[in-house]
């Protein structure tokens, strides 16, 4: 017989299960365990480990944190309540995954991201949708959703992502991007640059060849 998971997301609000620690989030307590984190997270091992503040601290004030972010973070990381990536919270929880370097959570982000890049490409999803804060505006063409969602993967080092991005960019012009996209591009780290030149070059190359 499979066992129910009871746990929720409201645990979290008190101790429980031998819970040795309190984040404090906009007056919001959230007791967690230091193993837990450690495990997942290099950033909160050194934390606890070093010769920092909250080694030795019960209670570690996290400003700046919001208490619904940090609250689907801590599902995400204890994996016992279903969390999906999804558009709504696809934003933060990769900024809090780089942060706190919890690779899984990265590789999740990931995940949905290239599984959204075809509609991103298609211009049937914006990727303003996901990432509101982001420097493109709502009506972006479909082209320069593909240099977005580049430098967006190239800002976290998102290598699967970079690669299809790469390949969808292998359709532009030279001529658009030395000067239709030129400040997009001026975005992106020369190797990756040198990328596109590379593939849009061999594509160029491909229609020409006689047999």
């Amino acid at each position: 017989m499979k066992k129910e998971n009871v746990f929720k997301g409201e645990d979290f609000w008190k101790p429980w299960a031998s819970s040795d620690l309190a984040f404090l989030v906009e007056g919001q307590r959230f007791h967690v365990h230091r193993w837990v984190l450690s495990q997942c997270s290099p950033v909160f091992e050194k934390m606890f480990i070093s010769n920092f503040s909250e080694k030795d601290k019960r209670e570690i004030v996290m400003p700046g944190k919001k208490i619904t972010e940090f609250h689907d973070l801590l599902l995400m990381v204890y994996s016992l309540a279903e969390c999906s990536i999804t558009s709504e919270n696809c934003s933060y929880l990769l900024k809090l995954a780089d942060e706190y370097q919890i690779g899984l959570l990265l590789e999740k982000c990931e995940d949905f991201l290239m599984a959204s890049s075809g509609d991103i490409f298609a211009g049937t999803l914006s990727l303003k949708d996901i990432f509101n804060d982001f420097l493109l505006e709502q009506s972006a063409s479909k082209k320069e959703q593909v240099l977005a969602l580049l430098i967006l993967a190239q800002e976290y080092h998102l290598e699967n992502l970079i690669t299809t991005c790469v390949l969808e960019a292998r359709k532009f012009s030279l001529t658009e991007l030395k000067q239709d996209y030129r400040e997009l591009c001026d975005l992106l780290e020369p190797k990756i640059y040198c990328g596109i030149l590379e593939r849009i070059i061999e594509r160029m190359e491909d229609r020409f060849v006689v047999f």
